[in-house]
């Protein structure tokens, strides 16, 4: 028995692992898997750090675009409301001066006539003829001649203004075409005389 007792505790012995070895290579399993572990949730936190701040600029991103879209939609809102003011202004302002301008025009022809009759009062009361048209007459040569010149001289550099007036319209130029021998057309034209018109 005793011979049989020693193989099997031997057997034993022998079957038993190192508790040495497993103590000291379980150390370093363990270790091993701590720095593997730590290097894990190392890399885990850099990459989830790097998606943080993409994240971060792309939210930035967002709101500057957010901001640059709703800036720019109050800029135009803004521009349309003061555009949207300013042309019925702007029209009204042309309303006004388009009812100003036939006013101020027949005013002057207004004005006109009424220079008109006092120069021919003032050419009977000098003369006591009801028609001095006569170029020897003083009150003629002073007073009518004068006023007719500054009107014509008037007309003459303002056509757009007083072109409608019943002065020009009576003092109408004509053309006279010519033709000379080469083909060329000469324009001419020709004033009516002033005793018509007067």
């Amino acid at each position: 028995m005793f011979i049989e007792t020693v193989p099997r505790k031997f057997r034993l012995k022998s079957q038993q692992p190192c508790w040495k070895k497993i103590s000291c290579g379980g150390t370093e399993s363990i270790a091993e898997k701590r720095a593997i572990h730590l290097i894990a949730e190392e890399t885990n936190l850099d990459v989830t750090g790097d998606m943080i701040d993409e994240v971060i600029r792309e939210q930035y991103h967002m709101y500057r675009m957010l901001r640059n879209i709703t800036d720019t939609m109050l800029i135009s809102e803004a521009e349309a409301e003061v555009i949207g003011n300013v042309i019925p202004m702007l029209i009204s302002e042309a309303e006004v001066i388009g009812n100003v301008i036939p006013m101020l025009i027949s005013e002057a022809e207004v004005i006109d006539n009424v220079i008109s009759i006092l120069i021919c009062e003032a050419e009977y009361g000098a003369t006591g003829k009801q028609n001095p048209h006569e170029p020897g007459d003083r009150a003629y040569n002073m007073i009518t001649k004068g006023y007719f010149s500054i009107k014509e001289n008037r007309n003459s550099h303002r056509d757009d203004i007083w072109g409608h007036s019943q002065y020009a319209m009576n003092k109408v130029k004509k053309r006279k075409i010519t033709r000379k021998a080469g083909g060329e057309e000469v324009v001419e034209e020709v004033q009516e005389p002033e005793d018509e018109e007067e």
